[in-house]
């Protein structure tokens, strides 16, 4: 069973999706002039070896092309890199993501979600998550995590990292959510792809861009390797031209990155005065662009209630470790936060 937001088909064209967390810009007019500009280059195949691609995103992260794989999607790397890895087991820092546990399923691994995260603390225990880490296996880590919005410094994961290896184990780490932080320095991984051959750090241009429609996905590994076994488990053409030519625009549109800088870091804190303001809704704070908020009434009587708003938010299912009086809310621009924060008083304040 597929749990994800986003799932607005079955509703009626007025539904305000909180369920999803995509950049509410949407996509920008330097990437849709591109785009109109060189539609006629669909009518040829890609590149089948992606070398503009791979440099565009070299050149985005400062690592080399030789270390950077493409795919149609993050999940679509995730998947690919749990099967290439020569490792049994996996082991996940839940509550995670869905498609973890089912990227290992799909490859015959045994998996092991491990609930690390200290709701009292707010925090993730990752020394506790590291103990339960059995030698020879895969790790898996999302930063910022998701459904938590919980970012890690880099000086843990690190510390996870040195004992991945000396472990034997390897770690795949889910930055898909890491320019939200706005501080990719205290968080990211990257530059560390270039000293760990036991990492892969797998991004996309989905969220922060707002284009998840065009399923870009990239992986960065200094592990030749593992990084052949990626590339020999995908089909040709996997990733489409649009992708492409979105790779030529999206890392430098500055204009689009430094509004969505301020969009975010706005917002974010409307939402989160606002809401921790109503009683029976205890919202984390958050390092990306969603909130999850523990509830005292189940999340299907708040999704029944913010329905009749037209307001669709993300339901627990599929997040392992987190029981039903738990949602998740995307943050999106000022209008529809009002609308989601009226509509959360008018039904359960009072």
């Amino acid at each position: 069973m597929n749990f994800h937001g986003g799932n607005i088909y079955e509703y009626n064209e007025d539904i305000l999706d909180f369920s999803s967390n995509i950049n509410p810009f949407g996509v920008s007019k330097k990437l849709k002039d591109e785009i109109y500009k060189r539609m006629d280059e669909v009518a040829r195949y890609p590149d089948i070896n992606y070398k503009r691609l791979k440099d565009n995103v070299a050149r985005y992260l400062s690592v080399r092309s030789d270390m950077v794989t493409v795919g149609n999607g993050a999940v679509d790397i995730i998947y690919r890199a749990v099967s290439s890895i020569p490792k049994d087991k996996v082991f996940i820092m839940a509550p995670a993501f869905s498609e973890y546990r089912k990227s290992a399923e799909m490859s015959g691994k045994e998996y092991f979600e491990i609930s690390a995260f200290d709701f009292s603390k707010k925090d993730f225990d990752c020394d506790f998550f590291d103990r339960n880490i059995e030698d020879n296996s895969i790790i898996i880590v999302c930063n910022p995590n998701n459904p938590t919005g919980k970012a890690i410094e880099k000086e843990r994961i690190l510390k996870l990292l040195d004992s991945a290896k000396e472990k034997n184990s390897f770690v795949i780490l889910d930055e898909t959510f890491i320019e939200f932080t706005c501080d990719e320095d205290k968080y990211s991984m990257v530059s560390s792809c270039l000293y760990y051959d036991n990492l892969i750090v797998i991004r996309a241009v989905t969220k922060f861009f707002g284009i998840a429609g065009i399923r870009l996905g990239y992986g960065v590994c200094k592990n030749s390797d593992i990084n052949f076994k990626i590339e020999n488990n995908s089909k040709p053409w996997d990733v489409n031209t649009f992708a492409v030519i979105c790779s030529d625009v999206v890392f430098w549109d500055n204009e689009y990155i430094e509004k969505t800088r301020e969009w975010i870091d706005s917002e974010r804190k409307f939402v989160y005065e606002n809401i921790s303001k109503i009683a029976g809704f205890e919202i984390y704070e958050t390092n990306s662009n969603f909130f999850m908020i523990k509830t005292e009434v189940s999340s299907d009587i708040i999704q029944k209630k913010l329905l009749k708003h037209n307001i669709l938010i993300r339901q627990p299912k599929g997040f392992t470790g987190l029981s039903n009086n738990f949602i998740r809310v995307a943050v999106k621009d000022r209008l529809s936060n009002e609308k989601l924060i009226n509509a959360l008083r008018s039904e359960f304040v009072g």
